[in-house]
This record gives C-alpha cells, structure tokens and sequence, in this order.
C-alpha cells in the first residue's frame, strides 16, 4: 500500500530565520508518493518568505521529510505576517492532508514616535510699569548696563 501524507499545525519563523515543516506517511510505505505543497498569502507576501521546494516526493519506503521555509530578513518594522501551506496530491490512491499556519515574526525595531515639545509662551514681565516681552530682558539688562558704566 503507497500510504498517506500529512501535515499539520502551526509554526512560528523570525525573520532572517528557518523553520521545518514535517510531512509524515502512513498507513502503508509502499512506492513512490507525489505532492503539492500549496500556499496561499493571508498578510505575508511572496516577498516575506522563500520555501525550498512545493513539489514533494517520497521514496519508496520513506516515512516522513522536512520542507524548509524561511522568513525574508528586510529592514522594515512590520506586524505579524501570515500564510498557509496545503499538502495535496493529484498521484492516484493517495490523500494527502492537512495544512501549517505560519506565523512570521518581525525582527526590526518599532519606530520611536518623536513628538516636538509644545510651544510655551514666555511670560509678560512689568519693568519701569510697563509690560515687557519676556525675551526683551536681555535687552533691557543691557541697556541698564551701558548707562550705569556710561555714568561712571
């Protein structure tokens, strides 16, 4: 008997990083067994990831194989990305089931929100009675200064 493939679960693939997925026989290791891996984007993008192969074959009694899939490292902060990978099989007399959710995990940096300071008004400040602009002070203590010296 030529036997089954499965696979299943979820995986989780940081950025710059791989992960393996199992692909398992059973109930018979018999012959040659072809499939498909299928994947369908949910938020990651044919630019998140690469996997090493989609078209799978087993040999004569081989009981299981691992596909490798690797998360893309890119300099941009992004939210959780994922997709799913199918097993499937057109090979007469063989079924061939089952999916792995694959979660990629960001590595770069949020980015730091930088909010400018608000504007503060200088206060208003009496000199001689009158109502001086703050920033005019300086000024002022100049002005003072020169007559003081100019009377000595």
């Amino acid at each position: 008997m030529a036997g089954n493939l499965e696979i299943g679960g979820e995986i989780s693939v940081t950025e710059g990083e791989t992960a393996s997925i199992l692909i398992t026989r059973n109930l018979g290791f018999d012959g040659e067994l072809e499939a498909t891996l299928t994947i369908e984007n949910g938020s990651a993008g044919d630019e998140d990831y690469s996997v090493a192969t989609q078209d799978i074959r087993f040999a004569d009694g081989q009981e299981s194989m691992v596909v490798e899939i690797t998360a893309i490292d890119d300099a941009t902060h992004e939210d959780l990305e994922q997709l799913t990978i199918t097993l499937t099989s057109n090979q007469f007399n063989v079924q061939a089931s089952g999916s792995v959710q694959v979660t990629i995990v960001d590595n770069d940096p949020a980015p730091v929100a930088v909010n400018p300071a608000p504007a503060v008004e200088a206060p208003e400040v009496s000199a001689s009675g009158g109502s001086v602009p703050f920033v005019a002070l300086p000024l002022l203590f100049l002005a003072a200064m020169r007559r003081k010296f100019n009377k000595a």
